[in-house]
């Protein structure tokens, strides 16, 4: 967390001259008597029902090392030191941004209508294998949590992976300003919002304002599935320098997912690249994986690999696994319930007889992918999604 004196205090905010005991230190900040732990400094924040200067002497009575106190508010506590700055809120944003500037910490900023969370999370696991990693925690995603998220962060952070909402416009170029993400993810673009903002166009021209704090040369990660940010994103100027990936259901992505395989508990699937690794995610739903919800592998960049032999022989689901050409053919044999899906896999390779052909006798198709070879795949594929009858 923030550990900071009065006098560096002083030097990150707008605010009026220092207190006479300006060399005392602070860690951390609180917005909340009830949280507020001894040392702290306490920024009271004001709203249509409430107004924490209200309980800056309580703040001040439970150990809050000082007070920031907006001048437009009497009657400032006594006994601890008092900042008078000009909006409490905005100084709360200021400190964050400060704070985060003066950081080395490598931010992945993440939005979106749906999966905004499951993403963050995902993402997080997969880093904190390797670094120190800070996370969005609980619903912190607005202009108050993600302040306090990135002044929660301890100064040796490596990585932090920053969840960005929103209820209107301008709301999350805001928070990216303050963040200074190098990679930003927008997982989808959804209805939620639409009495606000009035379309869906301007639900997607506000969720791509994650793009007004990303650095010039910079990531962003895109559902290339949704034509109204691929057309947003198209139309960008000015960020020649700034990276572009897609991912998505469809093979106009960059990253799109091949060899999908339903277990009872996870899921695993290749992506569109040769001898691709077999990635693993433990959360079961196509959705998890592409479409609307959780582009689980909206971060690909960031994702830890699991082997497929590792993966499967934890859960005991597959009976034999072969290596044809460099490609991992398998036949899976779930074990049997009413309700069980899975998706069966299996490579067309011309000429090779050692696999027959899956039988279909006890199972229901509900879905059939055919996938041709291309340079960017050079197998040819069928994807069954079956259902026990």
């Amino acid at each position: 967390m923030i550990k900071r004196t009065i006098h560096q205090l002083m030097k990150m905010i707008r605010c009026e001259a220092a207190p006479a005991d300006a060399d005392l230190q602070f860690h951390g900040v609180s917005t909340d008597t009830r949280t507020l732990r001894p040392g702290n400094l306490f920024i009271p924040l004001t709203g249509e029902r409430f107004d924490g200067h209200e309980f800056a002497a309580q703040a001040a009575a439970r150990g809050a090392a000082a007070v920031l106190w907006q001048q437009d508010r009497p009657g400032a506590p006594e006994g601890v030191p008092v900042i008078r700055v000009p909006d409490t809120l905005a100084a709360l944003q200021e400190l964050a941004a400060a704070y985060r500037r003066e950081l080395p910490v490598r931010i992945i900023g993440i939005t979106g209508s749906n999966g905004k969370t499951t993403t963050k999370d995902m993402v997080a696991a997969c880093l904190m294998t390797t670094y120190k990693v800070h996370k969005t925690q609980g619903n912190l995603n607005n202009h108050i949590g993600l302040p306090l998220t990135i002044l929660q962060m301890d100064e040796d952070t490596q990585m932090a992976v920053l969840e960005m909402g929103m209820s209107g416009s301008g709301e999350i170029a805001l928070l990216s300003k303050i963040a200074l993400p190098e990679t930003a993810i927008i997982t989808n673009i959804g209805e939620a919002h639409l009495q606000q903002l009035g379309s869906r166009e301007a639900i997607a021209r506000a969720k791509l304002e994650i793009i007004e704090g990303l650095r010039e040369d910079g990531l962003l990660i895109y559902n290339g599935d949704e034509p109204l940010l691929v057309q947003l994103v198209a139309g960008l100027e000015g960020r020649q320098a700034m990276l572009r990936f897609r991912f998505g259901a469809q093979d106009t992505n960059d990253y799109y997912p091949l060899a999908l395989i339903h277990h009872q508990d996870y899921i695993s699937f290749k992506l569109n690249v040769p001898f691709s690794p077999t990635f693993t995610i433990p959360l079961p739903g196509r959705h998890n994986i592409v479409m609307s919800r959780n582009p689980a592998y909206a971060a690909a960049g960031c994702t830890v690999v699991h082997s497929l032999e590792k993966a499967i022989a934890a859960a005991g689901d597959v009976e034999e696994i072969a290596v044809i050409g460099g490609e991992e053919i398998y036949r899976l044999f779930l074990p049997i319930t009413d309700r069980i899906h899975l998706t069966i896999v299996h490579a067309e390779l011309e000429g090779d007889t050692r696999f027959p052909p899956l039988s279909e006798a006890d199972w229901r198709t509900v879905e059939r992918i055919e996938r041709p070879a291309d340079e960017r795949n050079p197998y040819a594929l069928t994807f069954l999604e079956l259902q026990r009858v």
